[in-house]
């Protein structure tokens, strides 16, 4: 691969050591969306319901070997207009 190139999985796994990626808590979303279901269950909540329910977990960046440290830089500071001549 060259050196400035980099590459990332977007659903990375716990084992994917080498890789870089986002980690999407899979067993969260499957532990919520039982949650969701059985909860239904318990309201005798039977059929499709009228509007749908989501929910979202939050994703966490993996650092990995497949992509390299990058540099932090800050941004320039915006020059004004009267401070351009």
């Amino acid at each position: 691969m060259p050196p400035d190139l980099g590459l990332i999985y977007l659903d990375r796994e716990v084992g994917m050591t080498h890789w870089a990626g986002m980690n999407q808590n899979n067993y969260r979303v499957g532990a919520s969306a039982t949650d969701m279901g059985v909860g239904a269950l318990h309201r005798d909540e039977l059929r499709v319901p009228e509007f749908s329910r989501s929910s979202m977990m939050q994703s966490i960046w993996v650092n990995g070997a497949s992509v390299q440290p990058q540099k932090l830089t800050k941004p320039r500071a915006k020059r004004r207009a009267s401070q351009a001549n």
